[in-house]
């Protein structure tokens, strides 16, 4: 049963992590809480995970057309840097510590996500239909065959009745 929660684990946070959102805000979680792992256990255990997810969603977005490398390229030094540093930094944390900061750091994730929501109204999808305000139903025609017989028929009586 438990390499059935190990699975799920694995494909909720690829699932997330393929949409480029960052996979461990949901692996970690899920190791911690659902599995059992500590919170030094769970975060070696993303970085493991993510060099693939990363390297597959790198793939199809390059694909896309969506990564823009000459920008990206700026970031490799820093992180490589930076990224060094928090791992050994990290070390001379407690689980505990870590845990607390990875939770404020959800929270704060969370907090930035809902004012922007407040401060930005939500797009219009392309495929949504017109507003009611400003749409107006087409007019239908008023043509139909036997009206204009009909209507054609008068004036042809018209015609008659002013030639006679």
């Amino acid at each position: 049963m438990k390499w059935f929660l190990y699975a799920l684990a694995g494909f909720c946070g690829g699932f997330v992590g393929g949409m480029g959102m960052g996979g461990g805000t949901l692996l970690i979680p899920l190791l911690t809480l659902l599995l059992g792992f500590s919170q030094k256990q769970a975060q070696a255990v993303n970085l493991v995970a993510f060099l693939p997810m990363a390297a597959v969603a790198l793939v199809i977005h390059a694909k896309k057309r969506r990564v823009r490398f000459r920008e990206a390229i700026w970031f490799l030094p820093s992180g490589v840097i930076v990224g060094t540093l928090g791992a050994l930094i990290m070390r001379s944390f407690s689980g505990r510590v870590l845990r607390k900061s990875f939770g404020a750091f959800l929270v704060l994730l969370a907090l930035v996500s809902v004012i922007r929501r407040l401060k930005t109204p939500p797009k219009r999808s392309p495929y949504a239909p017109p507003k009611r305000s400003s749409y107006a139903p087409p007019k239908r025609s008023s043509y139909s065959p036997r009206k204009a017989h009909r209507c054609a028929a008068q004036k042809d009586g018209e015609t008659s009745a002013k030639q006679r």
